[in-house]
């Protein structure tokens, strides 16, 4: 069987020490490796994530059997975090990443690389020096969302230009950076995988709406949440997800708040993963995604919530941005203009009129059209 070689941050298997990713990342990068066993490749996954931090201990490298596929991970010392912690987990882990690429890494080698400030620099000059195969997968442009530092910010274009092929989540996105299709390139917005439909409600008669993701300012989860001002009482806001101390803590005030003015109910829900997570959203009718439009990065990336609610049969409000409006998905999404509770509130209403549509048959498409094309994209 044919390989390929997938760097990224991830944890693919449950282990003493944790290690630190973002769950968005992981899911999808969960979903490409399938998606490449179903095109007829193994993979071999090289990840390059710290320990967590949660608890004492040092924890081993090791290579674990997936199947036709295989997870490296780096050993590295476990510390409740401080920053200086971090630095040293993280140092360990890269030292034995970069030592693991010198004696891995062949000619001929294909090479696909999740596009991280924590090795482009690395993968850079080691493609500089041996003639394999990088694929980029270039979520998004970091620096149009948080400046770097110059000499990051120079990293990440070098990284980018130095890649054979592209993996892009838009086609702006590979427009702005693959102009005239100069490289090889495929489009995959996200997770093109339907959930099974698992009949579960709440059984009291409201209209349950989930904001489920980051609680970062720019994503909009203030906004979804105040739109509960803006409906009547047969309404159910649900606002889940993660953020730091600070942003968890705004939300639960923000929750509050809002719960003693609006007829509408709205509830924080925590942080829900996994299993426990699909039988939640499965509860709801109306997923949002609410970031804001002025934020740079979404003139070129996608949501991926929104093929979360679509895969768990939900009906999808989002901003109306090109990116989104452009998509596979973008002719059976409900859209709002202004990013205001008030505008939210109204595409909300539109959408609980609306029939229901079956985003889970339209995944499944997508599906077979990714795998097919990502035969094609990688002979």
């Amino acid at each position: 069987m044919k390989r390929i070689k997938y760097i990224c941050i991830t944890d693919l298997h449950e282990s003493k020490f944790k290690r630190r990713t973002v769950p968005a990342a992981t899911t999808k990068i969960d979903y490409i490796v399938s998606a490449l066993n179903k095109a007829g490749y193994g993979v071999d996954i090289i990840s390059v994530a710290e320990s967590e931090g949660k608890s004492f201990g040092l924890s081993k490298t090791e290579t674990i059997e997936l199947g036709i596929n295989t997870l490296t991970r780096f050993g590295c010392l476990s510390i409740p975090w401080t920053k200086v912690a971090r630095r040293i987990s993280t140092r360990q882990v890269v030292n034995k990443f970069i030592h693991y690429l010198s004696t891995n890494i062949k000619s001929g080698d294909i090479v696909i690389a999740y596009h991280s400030p924590r090795y482009f620099h690395i993968l850079r000059k080691l493609r500089e020096k041996l003639n394999f195969c990088l694929i980029g997968e270039i979520e998004e442009i970091y620096q149009d969302i948080k400046s770097l530092g110059i000499k990051y910010n120079k990293e990440e274009y070098a990284f980018i230009k130095v890649c054979d092929k592209y993996i892009f989540p838009t086609q702006l996105l590979n427009d702005k950076l693959n102009p005239k299709n100069h490289k090889k390139s495929i489009i995959i917005h996200g997770i093109y995988k339907a959930e099974p439909n698992l009949n579960l409600h709440f059984y009291d008669d409201k209209i349950h709406i989930i904001y489920a993701g980051t609680f970062a300012p720019q994503k909009g989860a203030e906004a979804a949440a105040t739109s509960a001002l803006y409906l009547t009482k047969n309404y159910h806001i649900h606002i889940l997800g993660f953020g730091t101390n600070k942003e968890v803590d705004q939300i639960k005030q923000l929750v509050k708040n809002l719960q003693s003015e609006a007829k509408a109910t709205i509830s924080y829900d925590g942080f829900i993963t996994g299993k426990d997570f699909i039988r939640f959203i499965q509860k709801c009718e109306i997923g949002l995604s609410t970031q804001s439009p002025n934020a740079t990065f979404n003139s070129t990336s996608f949501p991926s919530k929104i093929l979360t609610y679509l895969a768990n049969g939900l009906k999808v409000v989002t901003i109306d941005i090109p990116s989104i409006r452009s998509s596979a998905v973008g002719n059976h999404l409900f859209y709002y203009k202004d990013q205001t509770p008030q505008e939210i509130a109204k595409a909300i209403k539109m959408a609980h009129e609306q029939q229901n549509f079956n985003g889970r048959l339209l995944l499944e498409g997508l599906n077979k059209v990714f795998i097919e094309d990502i035969k094609t994209f990688l002979l």
